[in-house]
């Protein structure tokens, strides 16, 4: 016996004492990891469409804030707007946690940029008015400096609004421009207002007049999940005393609250499932509550672990990846099923602790190392995919099953050991065969009948490979029902001018190519007359050459002010505003967001971005002919979707593809026989094809998440493949096969199907398909290893002989 047998077979107090303490460590460190929610994380990152996609969401605060929308009946706009300002009243009184809900709520069209957020703008604006004033602007303004009558007009104009009673926040901002020089930073904000249809009044109306946008900015709150949550509830006990309008609310920040809420109660409820129904299988089986606890607890260890390290690698895991914490306990339990099936069917046998030990560990164990590291590989190739989620689920599942099977090859035998040595007169009895002593008859019998079942099954199967497609729309990731879906799809129905978003991006190596190919794009836009509605970009907004006022505009500033006994000194603004000097061009030109949205810095390169609205469609493809020839990328959305979807699958393929290669490679040096490597590989490969060939004739089409089944079959598939050929060459005998890994294979399929196959009770369609799947694929993983692969192994035997 070696050491290791000896340590756990004459000191496992020793080794549980060192689990405990690993056990304890991993609940510590578990605590240190926070979970997000951004579907954004399940597309690669590492293309140019995903930075535009990102960066339109990143830039602006819209994410942050919360719309309501209120549909009434009838065309009564009046009514409407009456209705939805005694709405704002109630919701500004509503309370979550310590405070109000809402720092803000309106539904005016001039308050969708908050005071606050305009007041900001306004003051970056006024210290350095190059930052918002193009080359046309520049124009304009210095012919205003130069018409002493326009000056006195805004003089004239500020002191009115100054005088009258109750001006409050427009006073404020009057002392700050008494010129009226936001005129131009106002028209900079409307031009990019996008494709949304008011009515010509100033509420957010729709210009049918049969809705309004209402939107809130939330309260900050140190945990916002769970203000979120409060708001969402909070608001909707309001709308219920509104019956005569239909009111729903969406926005960034409640969706994720929703997402969250559902995915939350899916993995709870999935994760209880999987141990209680494990647990029981396991009492069923073998009839031992005490192997059972501490068959659960090295699972739970891996799981903890490996959720430790997530937290130290990444600080937070996608809730997505959370999920696949299942896998974990439906694989994991699979190595612990095999290690005591065999330590407890020895022992039965007469063998001794110390025989029993070395047998589990160094013989079937040997086979579950190897099938661990198969399985393992199967998901750590997920880590090189551009994914972030599938990345995270990659180290997830591969560390989880690396842990475990640290932990189960130690700790559990050490615990058998345990508790034979505080109960020494106690006799092991056999294990039921449960029915695999009547499947080995029948399979040694009839060898050619089963084949050709196998045969019929996989030609059924086969045809509906032909219907299997890659889903490539992001909407169809997100849970079903959500209301916030369901709100923001009417929202687009209420004020889409029928108008097609299109992002227009380039690269530039230095800040003076970025302004001129801005500007060479600008150019070529307004060519297009009327088939461009609007569009936007840096070169729109501001010019790399600042703004000085003429000396000959300084005197009629000074001279318009001395008029009403006032100086400039009397507006710290205007002091700013004439004696600033010019500033160096450059992109990196304010931390606004309104400059931030059209252009990205990274690795020294500059991506600009230019947001156009086109009239149709066809302008898409009358943009590409125009720039076909220069490094100019056009996309929509939706086009941007697909192209990461596009690449997503590549990346999938690829990963399927490396982590084929590197288990084959691992067969061949467990086995070293290209035959056996064969014969272990069938069942993985039968069982794929079959389980994609039903995804087709169901209509179940691959997506970013249940893609992941075909990692979690190839572990299945060659674990089983690898223990049935492993026992077969050291028994040499069908029966004996199939009654012993064949049982515990069994087990293991029914603890997987149980495991991650009760995501099929989701709520979350995705993780019900992925459920759902996973039985129908493990299922028929174990039918082509304990049934297919013996009766060819066989009929191999019956032609020697």
């Amino acid at each position: 016996m070696n050491k290791a047998t000896k340590l756990l077979t004459r000191h496992p107090g020793r080794v549980l004492l060192g689990f405990c303490a690993v056990l304890l460590l991993a609940v510590l460190i578990t605590g240190l990891l926070k979970f997000e929610q951004n579907i954004l994380g399940l597309l690669p990152q590492d293309n140019r469409a995903f930075k535009l996609l990102s960066h339109s969401v990143t830039s602006s605060d819209g994410q942050e804030k919360v719309y309501i929308l209120v549909e009434g009946a009838g065309g009564d706009e009046e009514g409407l707007i009456n209705q939805t300002t005694e709405l704002i009243t109630r919701l500004k009184h509503i309370q979550t946690g310590d405070g109000p809900a809402f720092k803000r709520l309106t539904m005016l069209q001039a308050e969708a940029v908050s005071s606050a957020e305009f007041s900001h703008l306004l003051d970056k604006y006024l210290a350095d008015p190059g930052l918002f004033l193009n080359g046309a602007d520049h124009a304009e303004l210095s012919r205003f400096f130069n018409s002493p009558k326009d000056l006195d007009r805004e003089i004239r104009r500020s002191l009115a609004l100054l005088a009258t009673p109750g001006s409050g926040d427009l006073a404020a901002m009057v002392v700050k421009d008494p010129l009226n020089l936001r005129r131009f930073l106002i028209a900079k904000l409307r031009s990019m207002q996008g494709s949304m249809d008011f009515a010509t009044r100033p509420e957010m109306m729709a210009a049918d007049g049969e809705a309004i946008i209402v939107i809130g900015t939330p309260a900050t709150s140190d945990n916002p999940q769970k203000h979120a949550k409060e708001l969402v509830v909070a608001c909707h006990t309001v709308f219920h005393d509104f019956a005569d309008l239909k009111i729903g609310i969406t926005g960034g920040y409640v969706i994720a609250a929703q997402e969250e809420q559902v995915m939350k109660g899916d993995i709870i409820t999935c994760m209880i499932g999987s141990i209680l129904g494990i647990s029981l299988l396991f009492l069923l089986a073998y009839r031992r509550f005490s192997v059972l606890v501490f068959i659960i607890l090295p699972l739970a260890v891996g799981l903890q672990l490996a959720l430790g390290v997530m937290a130290v690698l990444f600080g937070q895991v996608h809730i997505i990846s959370v999920a696949f914490s299942a896998v974990v306990l439906g694989l994991g339990v699979d190595f612990a099923i095999h290690v005591y099936d065999r330590y407890g069917s020895e022992r039965a046998l007469g063998a001794s602790a110390e025989e029993a030990t070395h047998r589990a560990i160094f013989r079937t164990g040997s086979a579950v190392f190897a099938g661990g590291l198969t399985s393992l590989t199967a998901f750590i190739v997920l880590t090189f995919t551009g994914t972030p989620v599938l990345q995270q689920i990659g180290w997830l599942v591969a560390l989880g099953l690396f842990f475990s099977l640290l932990a189960i090859l130690l700790a559990l035998p050490a615990w058998l050991n345990w508790l034979d040595r505080r109960n020494p007169g106690k006799k092991h009895q056999g294990f039921s065969l449960l029915g695999t002593g009547l499947l080995a008859d029948f399979v040694d019998q009839h060898p050619k009948k089963l084949l050709i079942l196998s045969g019929i099954i996989l030609l059924l199967a086969t045809p509906g490979l032909k219907n299997i497609h890659f889903e490539r729309s992001l909407e169809a990731l997100h849970p079903e029902g959500l209301e916030a879906l369901a709100v923001r799809s009417a929202i687009f129905n209420h004020f889409s001018k029928g108008i097609t978003g299109i992002f227009v991006s380039f690269e530039a190596s230095t800040k003076e190519e970025f302004w001129q190919k801005s500007a060479r794009i600008d150019a070529d836009l307004a060519g297009l007359g009327d088939n461009i509605a609007s569009f936007a970009s840096l070169t729109t907004v501001t010019s790399p050459t600042a703004f000085t006022i003429s000396e000959t505009g300084q005197k009629n500033l000074a001279s318009a002010l001395a008029k009403y006994k006032l100086t400039t000194e009397s507006f710290p603004s205007l002091t700013t505003l004439i004696s600033h000097r010019a500033r160096t061009p450059s992109t990196t030109l304010s931390s606004a967001k309104l400059h931030q949205r059209f252009f990205i810095e990274e690795n020294g390169k500059i991506i600009g971005i230019t947001w156009v609205n086109g009239r149709s469609p066809e302008v898409i493809a009358s943009l590409q002919k125009l720039w076909q020839d220069q490094d100019i990328m056009v996309v929509t959305l939706d086009m941007a979707l697909s192209s990461l979807m596009e690449t997503a699958k590549g990346n999938m393929v690829q990963t399927v593809g490396l982590a084929f290669v590197i288990v084959v490679t691992i067969l061949l040096v467990f086995f070293k026989s290209l035959k056996t490597s064969f014969l272990a590989l069938v069942p993985m490969i039968l069982g794929v094809i079959v389980t994609t060939g039903l995804m087709g004739w169901l209509g179940i089409s691959f997506n970013l998440i249940n893609f992941i089944i075909l990692p979690i079959l190839i572990g299945i598939g060659l674990d089983d493949g690898i223990h049935i050929m492993d026992r077969y060459r050291e028994s040499r005998c069908i029966k004996t096969t199939i009654t012993s890994t064949g049982r515990s294979i069994l087990l293991t399929s029914l603890t997987t199907c149980l495991g991650f196959g009760s995501l099929a009770l989701a709520k979350y369609h995705v993780l019900a398909d992925m459920g759902m799947l996973t039985i129908i694929g493990v299922s028929s993983c174990f039918f082509f290893s304990a049934v297919s692969l013996p009766a060819l192994l066989s009929l191999r035997e019956h032609q020697d002989d």
